[in-house]
C-alpha cells in the first residue's frame, strides 16, 4: 500500500486582530489520517494556547506492513505554530509476503514559526523490516521540540528490524544526523555502544535561538540518559530504559532541566483514595465492593 499525507499551517488573524495559526492544507490518504484536535495535556512551547494549530495523526489501518510505502509532508508557515501529535503507538508489522516497509517524513519550519512534535512510540514487532526517515529543515529563527521513542518488540518477543535516520538542518546547515540499525541482521546493535540490554530508546531534540537551549554543556540524567549540546543551535536528550514508562520519565526529567517554555508543567500525581479519585469516591459507601 502507498499513502501520502500533507499538512500546512499559516499565520492569520482573528476578528479582533489577534494573530492565530490556521491549518491551510490538510490532505490524508489511506492509513495516514490527519485530524484537527484541541489541546490535550501539558504541551511544551505553547502552554495550551488556543491560538495555535493542533493536528493529530491517527492510523486508519494496521501497519505499516511489509511492502507499504508511506510519506508525510509538513510545512509550518512563517510565523505560525503547530502542535503535531499521534493518537496511538505505531506497530511496525511484517507483511504477508515479507518485504520492507518505509515511512518518510519531511518537515519545513519557516521563519518565526514554532513546531512541537509529540509522536507516540514506534514498536518494532518481531519479523518486521522497516525504514523510518525524518528530515527537518528549520529557518534560523524557528523553534522546534521533537520527541522520538522506539520499543524493540512487544512484551516478551524479539525485536524486528528497524533502520531509522534523522537529519536536521538549520539555515541550510546540518546540525544533527543520526542513523540507527536495530534488530536481527544489524551488526552490533546489542552492544553497549547502541542499546546494550535495554528494549526502549528515545530522545528529545530542542532547537532554536533561545538561550535556554543554546550553549549548554553535557549533563548526565540518571544512569542511562544524557543531555548533549548541538553546536550552539540546541540540544538532544538521549535515553535508554527497560520499559516505556521509564523511558518517558527520563525524557521528561531531561526537558525539566530546560525550564519554561520548553518544559511543560507535569500533571499532579494522585493516589487512589476517596478524596482524589471519582470512582473511589462513589465506592466509598460500599466497602464490600472496594474490598473486592
Amino acid at each position: 500500500m502507498t499513502a501520502r499525507a500533507r499538512l500546512t499551517t499559516t499565520r492569520a488573524h482573528s476578528d479582533d486582530g489577534t494573530p492565530v495559526s490556521r491549518v491551510a492544507r490538510l490532505r490524508t490518504e489511506g492509513p495516514l489520517a490527519l485530524r484537527p484536535v484541541g489541546a490535550r495535556g501539558p504541551e511544551p512551547l505553547v502552554r495550551a494556547d488556543a491560538r495555535v494549530a493542533r493536528v493529530a495523526l491517527a492510523s486508519g489501518a494496521a501497519g505499516p506492513l511489509g511492502g507499504d510505502d508511506f510519506s508525510l509532508e509538513v510545512r509550518v508557515g512563517e510565523g505560525s505554530t503547530l502542535v503535531l501529535s499521534e493518537v496511538s503507538s505505531t506497530l511496525l508489522l511484517p507483511g504477508p509476503h515479507g518485504g520492507r516497509s518505509r515511512m518518510r517524513i519531511a518537515i519545513t519550519v519557516e521563519s518565526g514559526a514554532t513546531f512541537s512534535w509529540r509522536p507516540e512510540p514506534l514498536i518494532a514487532v518481531r519479523g518486521c523490516h522497516h525504514v523510518h526517515e525524518i528530515d527537518v529543515d528549520l529557518a534560523p529563527d524557528a523553534r522546534m521540540i521533537m520527541r522520538d521513542e522506539v520499543v524493540l518488540g512487544r512484551y516478551g518477543e524479539e525485536s524486528g528490524r528497524l533502520s531509522q535516520r534523522v537529519r536536521i538542518r538549520r539555515d541550510g546547515h546540518s546540525i544533527y544526523q543520526q542513523r540507527l540499525d536495530l534488530g536481527p541482521g544489524a551488526p552490533g546493535w546489542r552492544s553497549p555502544a547502541v542499546v546494550g540490554g535495554y528494549t526502549c530508546l528515545g530522545n528529545v531534540l530542542a532547537v532554536g535561538p533561545d538561550e535556554s537551549v543554546t550553549g549548554r554543556v553535557a549533563q548526565l540524567i540518571g544512569d542511562t540518559a544524557a543531555l548533549l549540546p548541538l553546536r550552539r543551535s540546541g540540544l538532544v536528550i538521549n535515553a535508554l530504559a527497560d520499559d516505556t514508562v521509564g523511558l518517558r520519565r527520563l525524557l521528561e526529567d531531561g526537558t525539566d532541566l530546560l525550564g519554561e517554555p520548553w518544559s511543560p508543567p507535569r500533571l499532579p500525581k494522585q493516589g487512589l483514595n476517596a478524596e482524589s479519585h471519582p470512582v473511589m469516591t462513589r465506592l466509598a459507601g460500599h466497602p464490600d465492593l472496594v474490598e473486592r
